[in-house]
């Protein structure tokens, strides 16, 4: 039992690291102007200053979290309004169940065939 645990605690760091380390070495390399040896030169903060005082970037950000966030919250609350039509006790347990009158009905109406 802690041998498997052991293994799964492993399983998850790596898939942590290989999760992360693209967009850690994107970060790296967006700090740097020129990457022709191992070692980058011309630290800058240049790149992250063009992209903060263009009003453009506030836009697009602006447009991409609508259109992410607003198709979410429209699916949520048509989901919940779905659940609660079809467990409404009103409906005898749901849209999609027989109420228990006329399955009786048809289970006598069965017998007498």
């Amino acid at each position: 039992m802690k041998k498997s645990k052991i293994f799964s605690n492993f399983f998850m760091i790596a898939i942590i690291v290989w999760m992360l380390l693209p967009l850690v070495a994107t970060f790296i390399y967006s700090l740097f102007k020129n990457w022709t040896d191992i070692i980058p030169t011309g630290f800058s903060f240049n790149s992250y200053e063009t992209l903060f005082t263009n009003p453009r970037f506030f836009t697009a950000l602006y447009q991409t979290v609508l259109l992410c966030i607003v198709p979410i919250i429209i699916t949520i609350i048509v989901m919940l309004i779905l659940v609660a039509v079809t467990i409404n006790p009103a409906t005898n347990g749901g849209l999609f169940t027989k109420s228990r009158k006329a399955t009786r009905d048809t289970e006598e109406q069965a017998i007498y065939d």
